[in-house]
């Protein structure tokens, strides 16, 4: 696992700075999930990134990284304000390590304040929902998905590497509820694509969301035209951000309290969307983080 935290030199001090729990996919480089802090990093926050290779995705490890991003996030925060700005945005199976942190924090109490401080999540190409999702998964990480249907019925016997297709599973039974938990009283961004053959259940998860959570109002940002003009002067005005993160952190007013659930579709295979779309997934990305602010209408 590669563990990174990249602090945004025009911050002006952690304490005053929103920070961004980053959590790759399975294999991600530093190289690939550093493009993800960057976007997040001109919009004035600190970021930790968890980059993690495949067959650390499983069980075994994800409450030791729970702890992790937890005794992180306490140092981070050690004057305990309460109005610290934490978001998250995870991918594919990262998501999973996102919910086993939900567990975490919810089954120790000590450790439950964390959720007043989230103020956004954003899944890309995640969650995986069910067991075909993790099929989907697991056999473009291992193989070729020639029929899914088939595998359904398979015995496990012919899967090559079954303890962690095991693993992945339990996760999806034991870990996934937490991601569409009543507690989760924030905004969601949804980034998905017809053409992504993994997260083939994504409707169920927006549906679940909605059912188990009803503060939150479902849109669909289908495109950027009427946010360009805001974009363009958001990452023209980085400075401007920046000084105002000790505003932002000291007036939760500030927050959109509707708790938004968008839902951004692209057309780009599993992971690819910001490769295959950089300038409008730069645009959906910021204008989220305006709504966070309070800073753009839908």
């Amino acid at each position: 696992m590669i563990l990174k935290y990249f602090e945004n030199p025009n911050c002006s001090g952690q304490e005053n700075s929103p920070l961004c729990i980053i959590i790759g996919f399975a294999g991600g480089s530093e190289r690939l999930i550093k493009c993800y802090s960057n976007l997040w990093s001109k919009r004035g926050f600190n970021c930790l990134v968890f980059c993690q290779d495949t067959v650390e995705f499983n069980s075994f490890f994800y409450f030791d990284y729970s702890i992790k991003m937890v005794e992180f996030i306490e140092n981070y925060n050690k004057n305990k304000n309460p109005n610290q700005i934490i978001c998250f945005q995870s991918f594919s199976l990262g998501c999973t390590l996102f919910s086993c942190f939900l567990k975490y924090i919810q089954d120790n109490k000590q450790y439950s304040y964390i959720l007043k401080l989230i103020k956004g999540t954003v899944y890309d190409s995640g969650p995986l929902v069910n067991e075909k999702d993790y099929l989907c998964g697991y056999y473009a990480t291992f193989g070729t998905v020639t029929n899914i249907d088939k595998y359904l019925i398979s015995p496990y016997s012919e899967k090559p590497f079954q303890f962690i297709y095991e693993c992945w599973e339990y996760q999806c039974k034991n870990y996934y509820p937490y991601l569409i938990s009543p507690n989760n009283k924030w905004n969601h961004l949804v980034i998905t694509s017809p053409n992504d053959m993994v997260t083939i259940s994504i409707e169920t998860f927006l549906e679940q969301l909605i059912t188990n959570n009803t503060s939150l109002k479902q849109f669909q940002n289908n495109n950027n035209n009427n946010n360009n003009n805001n974009n363009n002067n958001n990452n023209n005005n980085n400075n401007n951000n920046n000084n105002n993160n000790n505003n932002n952190n000291n007036n939760n007013n500030n927050y959109n309290q509707k708790f938004l659930l968008i839902k951004k579709v692209f057309n780009s295979d599993h992971c690819c969307h910001l490769l295959l779309n950089p300038k409008e997934y730069g645009e959906s990305l910021n204008h989220f983080i305006d709504l966070l602010f309070n800073k753009s209408k839908l």
